[in-house]
Parts: structure tokens; C-alpha cells; sequence
């Protein structure tokens, strides 16, 4: 029997045969239903993979574009950052006028003192001393470093006056210092050594030389004193004299002395290295035909000028020039000088001496 659909129905009156008939056409049914459920499964499967490509793709979406505006937005930030302030370059460039201003004042000042500088020619010498010091040990240790000199002479007067320059660098555990020292060479060394300093005597009383150690009558007389001294400015003698002169007076052995001190004056490593020379020099005599005289002396290597007797002078009352040279003696840090005048008439010590000088030198 056919149906509407197209399928067949077996009508059966056996019973038995229908209970099978019936379990087989179940059995079909059952199959096709499985077979319809299968394929509307297999043709609805690659929809649900779609739809969660789809949904990957809206999801990497959504995480990517939020990146690149951030990325954007730092790139930004980064140019306004790299691009300077108008306010800057206007300090950078108010600032380099300012030195450039500064730096030009600074020249021309420096060009302006230059100019001012006096132009005589002097003699220079340079000397570099090292000394080294040591903080835990009570003895100085001194190096030797090279000399260098530089020297232009040039004078109208007969005393040239030099002065070394020496860098004397002590290095201690606190450090290294560099100081200046200044080396007095052809000056003379003592004070009042032509007997202009101080008053002179005008009469017949005793004053003594300022700035010297004295011991008897010797005294500070002036060349105009005629009546109680024994020598005027007519008198032969040097032609730079001043006003007073050194006269014995009354005492049989009278005497003046001085003592200088090397430690500020003359450098000690020129000295120790026997660089340095010494001019011992004075104006020495007395009156008439008597031997009364005057000596002066360099005591520690002794060294004595005069004395000057009346058969040196002719028997004329007058001065002549004695001096000596030498070396100054290494370790040499002080000397006295010392002027001795001896009466051999025993009515007045007429020894007389003027100008007493010692220059070092080199």
C-alpha cells in the first residue's frame, strides 16, 4: 500500500508476523532519524566555527586598537618633549652674551694694566728650590732642582740691585704649598752702614752709631766738625759721602758690630751650593801723620779689611778704600761684621771709617 509521502504500508493479518513486520519498520525509522540528525549536524557544524572566528577576530580587534592610540599618544609626547622650550634657548642664549660680555671686559682690563707697566730693564734671576718636609720627622730634607737664570743688566749708578726669585715648594702629609722666595743680592746688607742714620754729633761728646752694638766711645760724628773731629768734606775720601762719618773719640779700643740674619734675605740653597759670592768693602783712615786706625771684619770665615797707617795716607787726613772678596761659606745662614778702631797716641782715638758695606752676589 502506498501513502502520500511515498512510503509503503504492508497490511499483514498475522499477528506474529505483523509484531515483526513492526519491529523492522521501527528499526528503519530509527535509522533514518539518525541519519537526518546527522547530517543537519554536519550541516550546521561549520556555522558554529564561523561565528568563533568571528568572535577571535572581534576580540583581537578590540585589544589592538586601544595599543595603537596609546602608542600614538606616547610618540606624541615624546616630539613635544624633544623639541625645547622657547623660554630655554632665550636663557641659553642670554647667558653666552653675558660671558661673552664678561670675558671681553676681562681683556681689556688685563690689556690696560699691561700697558701701564714701567719698562726699566732690571736683573732677574729665577731659581726653583724643592723642599720636601717631612710632618713626623724634626729634619728637612732638601732636593736639588735645575737653575735657570735670566739676566739683563743695565744701570747708570755704580750699585746694581738684583733680586732672585725662587719657588721653594714644601710638599707635607696635608699637602703641597708653593711659596715666593726673594733673594737680595748686591744690596748692602747692614743698616746704616755710611752713619746717615740717627743724629750726628756736632760737639765734643760721644754719640754712638744707630742700629749697631757698641762697646767704648765710638761715635757718629759729623763731617762738619772741625774743631773736634778729624776729617771735613775737602778731605779726600769718597766722593758719595753724606753728612756723618764713624770717629773713635776717646777710647783706646773702641768697637761697633752688627749681625744679619741670611734666613729671609738670601736663599739657602744658593748658599749651600756655593753660589753666592761676598764683597766686603769701607772707607777706612785717620788724621795727619798718627797711626791711630779703624779694621773691619767678617767674622765666621774671617775675612778683615784694613787697617790703614799714616805712611799709607802720607800723613794726610784722609780715607781710603779697602774691600775683599769670597765665596760665602756653605751652612752659612748668619754673619756678624765688626769695626775696630785702635788709638796709638793717647790724646784721642783718631781712627776713622765711613760707607761700610757687604753685598752678596753671583
Amino acid at each position: 500500500m502506498n501513502n502520500f509521502d511515498g512510503s509503503s504500508t504492508v497490511k499483514v493479518n498475522s499477528p506474529k508476523f505483523a509484531n515483526h513486520v513492526s519491529s523492522g519498520q521501527l528499526s528503519s525509522n530509527d535509522s533514518m532519524n539518525k541519519a537526518r540528525t546527522s547530517t543537519t549536524s554536519k550541516a550546521l557544524e561549520p556555522n558554529f566555527k564561523d561565528i568563533q572566528i568571528q568572535k577571535s577576530a572581534s576580540i583581537i580587534n578590540r585589544s589592538i586598537e586601544p595599543r595603537s592610540i596609546s602608542d600614538e599618544q606616547i610618540k606624541r609626547r615624546r616630539r613635544r618633549r624633544s623639541i625645547p622650550p622657547s623660554w630655554l634657548k632665550l636663557c641659553c642664549c642670554s647667558l653666552a652674551s653675558i660671558i661673552l660680555i664678561t670675558l671681553l671686559l676681562c681683556g681689556a682690563i688685563v690689556a690696560g694694566f699691561l700697558t701701564k707697566l714701567p719698562k726699566g730693564r732690571q736683573t732677574i734671576a729665577l731659581v726653583y728650590v724643592t723642599t720636601t718636609t717631612s710632618m713626623t720627622s724634626s729634619s728637612l730634607t732638601t732636593s736639588f732642582s735645575t737653575t735657570s737664570t735670566t739676566v739683563s743688566t743695565s744701570t747708570s749708578t755704580p750699585t746694581t740691585t738684583s733680586v732672585t726669585n725662587s719657588m721653594v715648594t714644601t710638599t707635607t702629609s696635608a699637602g703641597t704649598t708653593t711659596t715666593p722666595f726673594n733673594s737680595t743680592l748686591n744690596q748692602n746688607l747692614l743698616i746704616n752702614g755710611n752713619g746717615e742714620t740717627g743724629p750726628c754729633e756736632t760737639g765734643g761728646s760721644v754719640t754712638h752709631p744707630t742700629g749697631w752694638n757698641y762697646n767704648g766711645t765710638i761715635t757718629q760724628i759729623s763731617y762738619n766738625n772741625p774743631t773736634y773731629g778729624d776729617l771735613t768734606h775737602s778731605d779726600p775720601g769718597p766722593s758719595n759721602r753724606g753728612n756723618c762719618y764713624f770717629y773713635g773719640q776717646l777710647s783706646t779700643v773702641t768697637s761697633m758690630w752688627q749681625t744679619v740674619n741670611l734666613t729671609n734675605t738670601i736663599d739657602p740653597l744658593l748658599i749651600d751650593t756655593s753660589a753666592v759670592k761676598f764683597n766686603l768693602s769701607a772707607w777706612i783712615g785717620g788724621w795727619s801723620y798718627q797711626n791711630d786706625n779703624a779694621r773691619v771684619s767678617k767674622l765666621g770665615n774671617t775675612t778683615t779689611i784694613g787697617p790703614v797707617y799714616a805712611a799709607d795716607r802720607n800723613s794726610t787726613s784722609m780715607l781710603l778704600f779697602r774691600q775683599a772678596t769670597g765665596f760665602v761659606p756653605v751652612g752659612t745662614r748668619s754673619f756678624t761684621v765688626l769695626v775696630t778702631i785702635m788709638c796709638t797716641d793717647p790724646t784721642s782715638n783718631d781712627g776713622d771709617v765711613d760707607n761700610i758695606g757687604i753685598y752678596f752676589f753671583q
